[in-house]
């Protein structure tokens, strides 16, 4: 082997050790920030969510939780604890269920692609209070209706349209 290709060697090595070197940064970036970044329709939910906290006005309120339907339950850490990086005081169903206490924002499944990009979210708004304080069965359902989301460009999500199609108490 001549100089010529231990240089060449040397330096695809050293590409590889570099790209190894920065995988294994990401992998434990991403260890230690506790999870992975959100899927596109962990990514919808989560925009949902704040939509509906923006309506609502709950950006001050630690008394909110956020529910999921049972197809989606998976996603529940992840997206509160996005909801928790941007300032939100939410908690996960549980927390709701144990007074049972607070507003609980639901996204009722299935979440339906209606075209590539396209999505349709139902969200249920309900006030478990009642339960707790005049032994109702069931939560006070505040509002219902389907949000349209699309990707802008492919890239932001943007709201397309909201359909109210249950109650007209807000919180």
């Amino acid at each position: 082997m001549n100089d010529n290709s231990h240089s060449r060697n040397a330096r695809k090595f050293l590409g590889m050790l570099v790209c190894a070197t920065a995988c294994l940064y990401i992998a434990h970036a991403e260890k230690v920030r506790g999870a992975s970044p959100l899927d596109e329709i962990e990514q919808v939910m989560l925009f949902a969510i704040k939509q509906e906290a923006s309506v609502g006005a709950f950006h001050e309120r630690n008394d909110v939780c956020v529910g999921f339907g049972s197809t989606l339950a998976r996603s529940e850490k992840r997206i509160i604890s996005e909801l928790r990086r941007e300032g939100l005081k939410f908690h996960g169903n549980d927390w709701c269920n144990r007074g049972p206490r607070g507003l609980k924002i639901g996204i009722v499944a299935p979440l339906v692609e209606a075209t590539p990009g396209m999505y349709e979210v139902t969200v249920e708004l309900g006030d478990l209070n009642p339960i707790r304080e005049r032994g109702e069965h069931f939560a006070t359902l505040l509002r219902k209706g389907k949000y349209t989301i699309s990707r802008k460009g492919g890239f932001e999500l943007e709201l397309i349209s909201y359909e109210q199609s249950c109650c007209t108490n807000q919180h």
